[in-house]
């Protein structure tokens, strides 16, 4: 099957799907509905033919989780460190709580040079606060209220 000829397949598929969706859910939830016992059948014959390859999947899926629950744990604890005195993560500036939109700021500016620098952003720049006993010249702002910053003020 030439290239051209699987790109406009999966065009069509897409285009099709794009116009049918809700009538293909609808189906699509009939028939696991109407086949409940035979999928549940099937998987466990499944994991009973492929117990290693199940088990390792599991094993990493697990750790997975693990990892992403001690991260948001590490997060926490520099939001809290970093926040107003409360020890609440919130943004030093508007007061924004929602955990997913605050982030570490550079109080003077240099942020991305001092990434550059040290090689590190995200979680590894979060394990470099906690390393290095959290330095001073840090605060907690919200993702709005950070980029408000690098705007230029006229």
């Amino acid at each position: 099957m030439s290239l051209k000829v699987r790109e406009e397949r999966q065009a069509y598929q897409s285009a099709y799907y794009q116009a049918n969706r809700e009538c293909i859910g609808i189906r699509a939830k009939k028939w696991r509905e109407e086949h409940k016992e035979q999928r549940r059948a099937y998987l466990q014959q499944y994991y009973k033919d492929n117990k290693e390859r199940a088990q390792v999947y599991d094993r990493t899926h697990l750790q997975k989780l693990a990892r992403r629950e001690t991260l948001h744990r590490l997060k926490l604890n520099i939001l809290s460190y970093y926040s107003n005195p409360s020890g609440l993560p919130i943004c030093n500036n508007c007061g924004e709580q929602d955990i997913d939109v605050l982030c570490v700021d550079h109080v003077n500016g240099g942020g991305h040079q001092e990434h550059l620098r040290l090689k590190r952003n995200g979680s590894s720049f979060y394990g470099w606060l906690v390393k290095s006993g959290y330095p001073n010249g840090y605060q907690i702002l919200c993702y709005n209220c950070n980029k408000k910053k690098e705007i230029p003020k006229f």
